[in-house]
Protein backbone atom coordinates (compact mmCIF):
# COMPACT_ATOMS: atom_id res chain seq x y z
CA UNK A 1 0.00 0.00 0.00
CA UNK A 2 2.88 1.92 0.58
CA UNK A 3 3.83 2.68 -2.68
CA UNK A 4 0.47 1.99 -4.48
CA UNK A 5 0.26 5.61 -5.38
CA UNK A 6 3.55 5.61 -7.93
CA UNK A 7 1.41 3.73 -11.05
CA UNK A 8 -1.26 6.31 -10.70
CA UNK A 9 1.67 9.29 -10.37
CA UNK A 10 3.42 7.96 -13.72
CA UNK A 11 -0.33 7.83 -15.64
CA UNK A 12 -1.26 11.33 -14.28
CA UNK A 13 0.65 13.52 -16.26
CA UNK A 14 -0.30 11.91 -19.57
CA UNK A 15 -3.84 12.21 -18.47
CA UNK A 16 -4.10 15.47 -17.89
CA UNK A 17 -2.11 16.43 -20.98
CA UNK A 18 -5.12 14.79 -23.11
CA UNK A 19 -8.18 16.96 -20.75
CA UNK A 20 -6.22 19.94 -21.79
CA UNK A 21 -5.46 18.79 -25.11
CA UNK A 22 -9.49 17.39 -25.55
CA UNK A 23 -10.44 20.53 -23.85
CA UNK A 24 -8.38 22.90 -25.82
CA UNK A 25 -10.35 20.69 -28.92
CA UNK A 26 -14.05 21.26 -27.79
CA UNK A 27 -13.53 25.14 -27.18
CA UNK A 28 -12.08 26.10 -30.29
CA UNK A 29 -14.40 23.64 -32.11
CA UNK A 30 -11.56 22.26 -34.10
CA UNK A 31 -11.66 19.11 -36.12
CA UNK A 32 -10.00 15.99 -34.70
CA UNK A 33 -6.68 16.50 -35.16
CA UNK A 34 -6.55 19.79 -36.32
CA UNK A 35 -5.53 21.53 -32.85
CA UNK A 36 -2.58 23.47 -32.56
CA UNK A 37 -2.05 24.29 -28.52
CA UNK A 38 1.40 26.67 -28.25
CA UNK A 39 2.45 25.65 -31.72
CA UNK A 40 2.26 21.85 -31.79
CA UNK A 41 0.43 20.01 -34.33
CA UNK A 42 -1.81 16.66 -34.39
CA UNK A 43 1.24 14.71 -34.20
CA UNK A 44 2.76 16.31 -31.53
CA UNK A 45 3.54 14.37 -27.45
CA UNK A 46 0.04 15.68 -27.05
CA UNK A 47 -1.65 13.81 -29.23
CA UNK A 48 0.56 10.72 -28.38
CA UNK A 49 -0.86 10.97 -24.91
CA UNK A 50 -3.86 11.75 -25.98
CA UNK A 51 -4.03 8.27 -27.79
CA UNK A 52 -2.90 6.72 -25.13
CA UNK A 53 -5.53 7.95 -22.92
CA UNK A 54 -8.08 7.14 -25.11
CA UNK A 55 -8.56 3.43 -24.88
CA UNK A 56 -8.29 3.65 -21.22
CA UNK A 57 -11.65 6.42 -21.27
CA UNK A 58 -13.54 3.86 -23.20
CA UNK A 59 -12.35 1.14 -20.83
CA UNK A 60 -13.94 2.94 -17.81
CA UNK A 61 -17.27 3.98 -19.95
CA UNK A 62 -15.89 7.58 -21.63
CA UNK A 63 -18.68 7.07 -24.85
CA UNK A 64 -21.22 9.54 -26.58
CA UNK A 65 -21.23 12.50 -27.64
CA UNK A 66 -18.31 15.66 -27.34
CA UNK A 67 -20.50 17.29 -24.25
CA UNK A 68 -20.29 13.15 -23.03
CA UNK A 69 -16.70 12.82 -23.39
CA UNK A 70 -15.84 16.27 -21.37
CA UNK A 71 -18.57 15.12 -18.67
CA UNK A 72 -16.71 12.27 -18.34
CA UNK A 73 -13.72 13.14 -18.86
CA UNK A 74 -14.10 15.83 -15.30
CA UNK A 75 -15.13 12.27 -13.66
CA UNK A 76 -12.31 10.46 -14.59
CA UNK A 77 -10.33 13.46 -13.52
CA UNK A 78 -12.11 12.93 -9.94
CA UNK A 79 -11.31 9.44 -10.02
CA UNK A 80 -8.09 9.72 -11.24
CA UNK A 81 -7.18 12.21 -8.37
CA UNK A 82 -9.29 9.97 -5.70
CA UNK A 83 -6.43 7.21 -6.11
CA UNK A 84 -3.70 10.01 -6.72
CA UNK A 85 -4.15 10.88 -2.83
CA UNK A 86 -3.91 7.98 -1.69
CA UNK A 87 -0.58 9.48 -0.35
CA UNK A 88 -2.02 12.06 1.86
CA UNK A 89 1.04 14.45 0.91
CA UNK A 90 -0.71 15.46 -2.48
CA UNK A 91 -4.51 15.94 -1.40
CA UNK A 92 -4.48 19.59 -1.13
CA UNK A 93 -2.55 19.68 -4.44
CA UNK A 94 -5.25 16.98 -6.14
CA UNK A 95 -8.31 18.75 -4.55
CA UNK A 96 -7.01 21.91 -6.08
CA UNK A 97 -6.33 20.65 -9.75
CA UNK A 98 -9.80 19.41 -9.75
CA UNK A 99 -11.51 22.44 -8.73
CA UNK A 100 -9.25 24.25 -11.35
CA UNK A 101 -10.26 21.97 -14.34
CA UNK A 102 -13.80 22.79 -13.08
CA UNK A 103 -13.46 26.18 -13.31
CA UNK A 104 -11.73 25.91 -16.72
CA UNK A 105 -14.74 24.19 -18.19
CA UNK A 106 -17.70 26.12 -16.64
CA UNK A 107 -16.82 29.67 -16.56
CA UNK A 108 -17.32 31.95 -19.49
CA UNK A 109 -14.40 33.47 -20.92
CA UNK A 110 -16.92 37.09 -20.76
CA UNK A 111 -17.49 36.29 -17.03
CA UNK A 112 -15.44 39.37 -14.66
CA UNK A 113 -14.12 36.18 -12.71
CA UNK A 114 -12.10 34.97 -15.85
CA UNK A 115 -10.03 37.52 -15.38
CA UNK A 116 -8.18 35.98 -12.19
CA UNK A 117 -8.74 32.37 -13.52
CA UNK A 118 -7.34 32.63 -17.11
CA UNK A 119 -3.12 33.03 -16.24
CA UNK A 120 -3.78 30.11 -13.98
CA UNK A 121 -5.52 28.59 -17.06
CA UNK A 122 -2.97 29.58 -19.71
CA UNK A 123 -0.55 27.74 -17.85
CA UNK A 124 -2.41 24.23 -18.47
CA UNK A 125 -2.59 25.57 -21.99
CA UNK A 126 -5.95 26.18 -21.65
CA UNK A 127 -6.64 29.21 -24.29
CA UNK A 128 -9.61 29.96 -26.81
CA UNK A 129 -13.00 32.02 -27.13
CA UNK A 130 -16.41 30.88 -26.66
CA UNK A 131 -19.17 30.04 -24.12
CA UNK A 132 -19.76 26.31 -22.21
CA UNK A 133 -23.34 26.08 -20.29
CA UNK A 134 -22.89 25.75 -17.23
CA UNK A 135 -23.99 22.78 -15.51
CA UNK A 136 -25.65 22.90 -12.16
CA UNK A 137 -23.89 19.79 -11.02
CA UNK A 138 -20.61 20.29 -12.12
CA UNK A 139 -20.56 23.50 -10.29
CA UNK A 140 -21.12 21.95 -7.17
CA UNK A 141 -18.66 19.29 -7.62
CA UNK A 142 -16.68 22.48 -8.10
CA UNK A 143 -17.12 23.82 -5.26
CA UNK A 144 -16.76 20.43 -3.28
CA UNK A 145 -13.68 20.52 -4.82
CA UNK A 146 -12.52 23.84 -3.77
CA UNK A 147 -13.56 23.01 -0.02
CA UNK A 148 -11.81 19.86 -0.24
CA UNK A 149 -9.16 21.43 -1.01
CA UNK A 150 -8.84 24.29 1.40
CA UNK A 151 -10.21 21.50 4.10
CA UNK A 152 -6.91 19.66 2.96
CA UNK A 153 -4.75 22.24 3.30
CA UNK A 154 -5.95 23.42 6.57
CA UNK A 155 -5.88 19.69 7.50
CA UNK A 156 -1.87 19.65 6.51
CA UNK A 157 -1.17 23.06 7.59
CA UNK A 158 -2.25 21.48 11.14
CA UNK A 159 -0.49 17.93 10.85
CA UNK A 160 2.55 20.35 9.84
CA UNK A 161 2.67 21.34 13.56
CA UNK A 162 6.00 22.06 14.84
CA UNK A 163 7.81 19.88 17.28
CA UNK A 164 7.12 22.18 20.37
CA UNK A 165 3.63 22.11 19.73
CA UNK A 166 3.68 18.68 19.09
CA UNK A 167 5.65 18.39 22.36
CA UNK A 168 4.30 20.71 25.09
CA UNK A 169 0.44 21.24 25.78
CA UNK A 170 0.59 24.23 27.44
CA UNK A 171 -2.20 24.79 30.20
CA UNK A 172 -2.60 28.42 29.60
CA UNK A 173 -2.34 30.58 27.24
CA UNK A 174 -1.65 34.27 29.04
CA UNK A 175 1.20 36.99 28.60
CA UNK A 176 4.21 34.76 30.20
CA UNK A 177 5.42 35.73 33.90
CA UNK A 178 7.86 38.63 33.52
CA UNK A 179 11.37 38.13 35.07
CA UNK A 180 11.11 38.77 39.08
CA UNK A 181 15.10 38.91 39.64
CA UNK A 182 16.28 40.84 36.26
CA UNK A 183 19.90 42.30 35.91
CA UNK A 184 21.27 44.48 34.01
CA UNK A 185 24.40 45.04 33.30
CA UNK A 186 25.70 48.52 31.69
CA UNK A 187 28.99 48.02 29.87
CA UNK A 188 30.82 44.82 28.10
CA UNK A 189 33.96 45.46 28.76
CA UNK A 190 36.24 43.35 30.98
CA UNK A 191 34.67 44.95 34.66
CA UNK A 192 31.12 44.87 32.64
CA UNK A 193 31.28 41.11 31.77
CA UNK A 194 33.19 39.91 35.43
CA UNK A 195 30.33 41.34 36.74
CA UNK A 196 28.06 39.05 34.43
CA UNK A 197 30.13 35.97 34.87
CA UNK A 198 29.87 36.78 38.35
CA UNK A 199 26.46 37.24 39.09
CA UNK A 200 25.72 33.99 36.48
CA UNK A 201 27.35 32.27 38.80
CA UNK A 202 26.02 32.44 42.02
CA UNK A 203 22.49 32.20 40.21
CA UNK A 204 21.34 35.55 41.07
CA UNK A 205 19.40 36.23 38.29
CA UNK A 206 16.59 34.68 36.28
CA UNK A 207 17.07 37.14 33.37
CA UNK A 208 20.62 38.76 32.14
CA UNK A 209 20.39 41.76 29.82
CA UNK A 210 23.69 43.49 28.52
CA UNK A 211 24.06 46.73 27.07
CA UNK A 212 26.81 48.15 25.05
CA UNK A 213 27.31 50.84 21.96
CA UNK A 214 29.56 48.16 20.91
CA UNK A 215 27.14 45.94 19.14
CA UNK A 216 29.59 43.23 17.74
CA UNK A 217 31.26 42.67 20.59
CA UNK A 218 27.93 43.20 22.78
CA UNK A 219 26.52 40.18 20.36
CA UNK A 220 29.87 38.15 20.81
CA UNK A 221 29.48 38.03 24.75
CA UNK A 222 25.92 37.50 24.27
CA UNK A 223 26.53 34.37 22.10
CA UNK A 224 29.26 33.22 24.09
CA UNK A 225 27.26 33.19 27.67
CA UNK A 226 24.53 31.56 25.96
CA UNK A 227 26.33 28.16 24.53
CA UNK A 228 27.28 28.10 28.61
CA UNK A 229 23.72 28.04 29.18
CA UNK A 230 23.92 24.42 30.25
CA UNK A 231 25.93 25.01 33.27
CA UNK A 232 23.77 28.14 34.38
CA UNK A 233 20.79 28.52 36.19
CA UNK A 234 19.75 31.73 34.42
CA UNK A 235 17.81 30.71 31.67
CA UNK A 236 17.28 33.99 29.45
CA UNK A 237 20.60 36.40 28.12
CA UNK A 238 19.62 39.08 25.89
CA UNK A 239 21.74 41.61 24.92
CA UNK A 240 21.32 44.73 22.66
CA UNK A 241 22.05 48.72 22.29
CA UNK A 242 18.92 49.42 23.09
CA UNK A 243 17.60 49.77 26.27
CA UNK A 244 14.36 48.77 25.98
CA UNK A 245 15.92 45.44 26.64
CA UNK A 246 16.58 45.83 30.49
CA UNK A 247 12.96 46.76 31.09
CA UNK A 248 11.70 45.76 34.08
CA UNK A 249 15.49 45.18 35.78
CA UNK A 250 15.53 44.97 39.21
CA UNK A 251 19.38 45.48 39.77
CA UNK A 252 21.43 47.44 37.10
CA UNK A 253 24.54 47.39 37.44
CA UNK A 254 26.59 50.40 35.38
CA UNK A 255 30.23 49.89 34.11
CA UNK A 256 30.54 52.27 31.39
CA UNK A 257 32.72 54.68 30.72
CA UNK A 258 35.97 56.19 29.87
CA UNK A 259 39.39 55.78 30.94
CA UNK A 260 41.45 57.82 32.02
CA UNK A 261 44.10 59.34 29.61
CA UNK A 262 47.57 60.10 29.72
CA UNK A 263 48.24 63.70 32.06
CA UNK A 264 44.28 63.99 31.43
CA UNK A 265 43.02 65.60 35.21
CA UNK A 266 40.41 63.84 37.48
CA UNK A 267 38.04 66.61 36.86
CA UNK A 268 38.03 66.37 33.05
CA UNK A 269 37.72 62.52 33.34
CA UNK A 270 34.61 62.69 35.63
CA UNK A 271 33.24 65.50 33.18
CA UNK A 272 33.87 63.27 30.36
CA UNK A 273 32.32 60.51 32.02
CA UNK A 274 29.30 62.76 33.34
CA UNK A 275 28.63 63.34 29.35
CA UNK A 276 28.07 59.67 28.73
CA UNK A 277 25.99 58.96 32.30
CA UNK A 278 23.52 61.86 30.82
CA UNK A 279 22.44 59.07 27.85
CA UNK A 280 22.50 56.62 30.37
CA UNK A 281 20.70 56.84 33.33
CA UNK A 282 17.67 58.59 31.54
CA UNK A 283 17.78 55.32 29.43
CA UNK A 284 17.69 53.24 32.75
CA UNK A 285 14.79 55.04 34.48
CA UNK A 286 12.57 55.28 31.32
CA UNK A 287 12.25 51.25 31.12
CA UNK A 288 13.24 50.36 34.63
CA UNK A 289 11.81 53.07 37.27
CA UNK A 290 12.09 50.61 40.52
CA UNK A 291 15.35 49.16 39.57
CA UNK A 292 18.41 49.79 42.11
CA UNK A 293 21.01 51.10 40.58
CA UNK A 294 25.35 49.49 40.77
CA UNK A 295 27.67 52.17 39.94
CA UNK A 296 30.90 50.57 39.49
CA UNK A 297 32.57 53.07 37.15
CA UNK A 298 35.49 55.06 38.05
CA UNK A 299 35.60 57.68 39.95
CA UNK A 300 32.99 55.73 41.62
CA UNK A 301 31.60 57.94 44.65
CA UNK A 302 31.94 61.33 42.26
CA UNK A 303 30.13 58.91 39.37
CA UNK A 304 27.90 57.52 41.90
CA UNK A 305 26.65 60.90 43.04
CA UNK A 306 25.95 61.77 39.33
CA UNK A 307 23.70 59.04 39.01
CA UNK A 308 21.68 60.11 41.91
CA UNK A 309 21.30 63.30 40.50
CA UNK A 310 20.49 62.31 36.69
CA UNK A 311 18.28 59.74 37.82
CA UNK A 312 15.76 61.05 40.23
CA UNK A 313 15.77 58.14 42.23
CA UNK A 314 16.01 57.82 46.42
CA UNK A 315 19.32 58.03 47.64
CA UNK A 316 19.03 54.31 49.00
CA UNK A 317 18.52 53.34 45.54
CA UNK A 318 21.57 54.95 44.24
CA UNK A 319 24.79 52.45 45.50
CA UNK A 320 28.24 52.71 44.47
CA UNK A 321 30.33 49.62 44.83
CA UNK A 322 32.84 51.71 46.71
CA UNK A 323 34.93 50.70 49.14
CA UNK A 324 33.88 47.05 49.27
CA UNK A 325 36.09 45.88 47.10
CA UNK A 326 39.29 47.85 49.08
CA UNK A 327 38.50 45.93 52.18
CA UNK A 328 38.29 42.66 50.84
CA UNK A 329 41.86 43.28 49.60
CA UNK A 330 42.71 44.66 52.93
CA UNK A 331 40.72 41.73 54.78
CA UNK A 332 42.68 39.29 52.52
CA UNK A 333 46.47 41.23 52.97
CA UNK A 334 46.04 41.25 56.70
CA UNK A 335 44.46 37.40 56.82
CA UNK A 336 47.52 36.38 54.61
CA UNK A 337 49.96 38.03 57.52
CA UNK A 338 47.98 36.27 59.94
CA UNK A 339 47.72 32.81 58.50
CA UNK A 340 44.12 32.71 58.42
CA UNK A 341 41.36 33.26 56.19
CA UNK A 342 40.03 35.90 54.52
CA UNK A 343 36.63 35.39 56.08
CA UNK A 344 37.98 34.67 59.77
CA UNK A 345 39.46 38.94 59.64
CA UNK A 346 37.44 41.44 60.32
CA UNK A 347 38.21 45.10 59.18
CA UNK A 348 36.97 48.18 57.28
CA UNK A 349 38.42 50.26 54.29
CA UNK A 350 35.86 53.43 54.35
CA UNK A 351 35.61 57.04 52.86
CA UNK A 352 36.83 57.27 49.27
CA UNK A 353 37.45 54.47 46.56
CA UNK A 354 40.91 55.47 45.81
CA UNK A 355 43.84 57.17 47.46
CA UNK A 356 42.10 58.95 50.27
CA UNK A 357 40.74 55.48 51.66
CA UNK A 358 40.17 55.13 55.09
CA UNK A 359 41.30 51.97 57.37
CA UNK A 360 39.69 51.57 60.38
CA UNK A 361 42.58 49.87 62.38
CA UNK A 362 40.32 50.59 65.83
CA UNK A 363 37.69 48.05 64.39
CA UNK A 364 40.06 45.30 63.29
CA UNK A 365 39.75 42.17 65.13
CA UNK A 366 40.42 37.92 64.91
CA UNK A 367 37.46 36.39 66.61
CA UNK A 368 36.42 39.00 68.42
CA UNK A 369 39.77 39.97 69.92
CA UNK A 370 40.87 44.02 68.73
CA UNK A 371 44.29 43.99 67.25
CA UNK A 372 44.51 47.18 68.32
CA UNK A 373 44.38 46.44 71.78
CA UNK A 374 47.12 44.15 71.41
CA UNK A 375 49.04 46.61 69.46
CA UNK A 376 48.50 50.51 70.22
CA UNK A 377 50.31 51.74 67.78
CA UNK A 378 48.90 49.68 65.25
CA UNK A 379 48.34 51.54 61.38
CA UNK A 380 50.67 54.27 62.77
CA UNK A 381 53.84 55.67 62.13
CA UNK A 382 54.75 54.47 65.61
CA UNK A 383 54.23 50.94 64.37
CA UNK A 384 57.37 48.70 64.46
CA UNK A 385 55.93 46.33 62.86
CA UNK A 386 54.46 48.58 60.12
CA UNK A 387 51.04 47.43 59.51
CA UNK A 388 50.40 50.03 58.12
CA UNK A 389 51.97 49.08 55.13
CA UNK A 390 49.18 46.55 54.32
CA UNK A 391 46.78 49.80 53.74
CA UNK A 392 49.31 51.76 51.25
CA UNK A 393 49.22 48.04 49.26
CA UNK A 394 45.61 48.14 48.83
CA UNK A 395 45.56 51.97 47.52
CA UNK A 396 48.43 50.42 45.29
CA UNK A 397 47.06 47.08 44.75
CA UNK A 398 44.58 48.36 41.83
CA UNK A 399 47.86 50.27 40.19
CA UNK A 400 49.98 46.84 40.42
CA UNK A 401 47.80 44.98 38.33
CA UNK A 402 46.98 47.18 35.92
CA UNK A 403 50.64 47.27 35.04
CA UNK A 404 50.50 43.66 34.93
CA UNK A 405 47.58 42.54 32.61
CA UNK A 406 46.32 46.03 31.91
CA UNK A 407 43.10 46.12 34.04
CA UNK A 408 41.16 45.12 36.92
CA UNK A 409 38.16 43.09 36.55
CA UNK A 410 37.99 39.55 38.69
CA UNK A 411 37.80 40.96 42.10
CA UNK A 412 35.81 43.57 41.52
CA UNK A 413 32.86 41.58 39.33
CA UNK A 414 33.28 39.42 42.29
CA UNK A 415 32.82 42.04 44.21
CA UNK A 416 29.60 43.32 42.50
CA UNK A 417 27.87 39.94 42.12
CA UNK A 418 28.48 39.68 46.37
CA UNK A 419 26.44 42.97 46.49
CA UNK A 420 23.80 42.04 44.18
CA UNK A 421 23.16 39.17 46.06
CA UNK A 422 22.60 41.16 49.65
CA UNK A 423 20.17 42.93 47.37
CA UNK A 424 18.35 40.07 45.50
CA UNK A 425 17.82 37.94 48.16
CA UNK A 426 17.02 40.64 50.66
CA UNK A 427 20.16 39.68 53.30
CA UNK A 428 20.33 42.81 55.58
CA UNK A 429 24.01 41.85 55.07
CA UNK A 430 26.58 45.05 55.68
CA UNK A 431 28.91 46.31 53.28
CA UNK A 432 31.34 49.52 52.97
CA UNK A 433 29.22 50.52 50.04
CA UNK A 434 28.93 54.69 48.46
CA UNK A 435 26.28 56.47 49.98
CA UNK A 436 24.82 59.88 50.60
CA UNK A 437 26.77 60.80 53.87
CA UNK A 438 25.85 64.38 54.32
CA UNK A 439 24.98 65.31 57.84
CA UNK A 440 26.99 62.17 59.23
CA UNK A 441 30.31 62.61 60.83
CA UNK A 442 30.12 66.28 60.23
CA UNK A 443 29.92 66.07 56.23
CA UNK A 444 27.73 69.25 55.25
CA UNK A 445 27.94 68.54 51.49
CA UNK A 446 26.30 66.25 49.06
CA UNK A 447 28.74 64.06 48.45
CA UNK A 448 28.79 60.03 48.29
CA UNK A 449 31.49 57.85 50.17
CA UNK A 450 31.50 54.19 51.71
CA UNK A 451 30.30 53.89 55.26
CA UNK A 452 29.02 50.38 56.36
CA UNK A 453 25.45 50.30 55.09
CA UNK A 454 23.04 47.18 55.43
CA UNK A 455 21.72 46.25 52.16
CA UNK A 456 18.47 44.34 51.28
CA UNK A 457 15.70 44.17 48.57
CA UNK A 458 15.31 47.63 49.13
CA UNK A 459 18.86 49.13 48.59
CA UNK A 460 20.54 50.22 51.67
CA UNK A 461 18.40 50.35 54.55
CA UNK A 462 20.40 51.85 57.08
CA UNK A 463 23.75 53.09 57.93
CA UNK A 464 25.90 51.76 60.59
CA UNK A 465 27.26 54.21 63.01
CA UNK A 466 30.39 53.19 63.69
CA UNK A 467 32.65 53.82 66.81
CA UNK A 468 35.40 55.94 65.22
CA UNK A 469 38.87 57.75 66.50
CA UNK A 470 39.09 60.88 65.94
CA UNK A 471 41.93 60.64 63.48
CA UNK A 472 39.60 58.31 61.75
CA UNK A 473 36.83 60.96 61.62
CA UNK A 474 39.01 63.51 60.10
CA UNK A 475 40.39 61.18 57.25
CA UNK A 476 36.62 60.46 56.23
CA UNK A 477 36.25 64.18 56.26
CA UNK A 478 39.21 64.32 54.29
CA UNK A 479 37.93 62.39 51.86
CA UNK A 480 34.61 64.29 51.62
CA UNK A 481 36.58 67.44 51.05
CA UNK A 482 38.65 65.78 48.32
CA UNK A 483 35.18 64.60 46.16
CA UNK A 484 33.34 67.69 46.71
CA UNK A 485 36.53 70.07 45.32
CA UNK A 486 35.47 67.48 41.85
CA UNK A 487 32.06 67.42 42.26
CA UNK A 488 31.44 71.45 42.73
CA UNK A 489 32.83 72.43 39.55
CA UNK A 490 30.77 69.82 37.19
CA UNK A 491 28.12 71.28 34.81
CA UNK A 492 24.89 69.58 33.41
CA UNK A 493 24.60 68.18 36.57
Amino acid sequence: MRYAYIPVCLLLPIYWIHIVYSHQRSRTNAPDGACDITGLQDNSFLTVCSQIWHPISRAVGAQGGEGEQQQTTVELCAVTVALFVVHPRFRPVSHALIAVLQLTYLIPPTCPVWIWIQPLCEVLWVQGEGTVALVESDMLITWWYLYLAARSIVKQTLNMASILQKLITPLFSGTPEPARNKVTVVGVGQVGMACAVSILLRELADELALVDVMEDKLKGEMMDLQHGSLFLKTPKIVASKDYSVTANSRIVVVTAGVRQQEGESRLNLVQRNVNIFKHIIPQIIKHSPKCIIIVVSNPVDVLTYVTWKLSGLPKHRVIGSGTNLDSARFRYLMAEKLGIHATSFNGWILGEHGDTSVPVWSGTNVAGVNLQTLNPDIGTDADQENWKETHKQVVDSAYEVIKLKGYTNWAIGLSVADLTESLIRNMNRIHPVSTMVKGMYGIDDEVYLSLPCVLNAGGVASVVNMTLTDDEIGQIKQSADTLWDIQKDLTDV
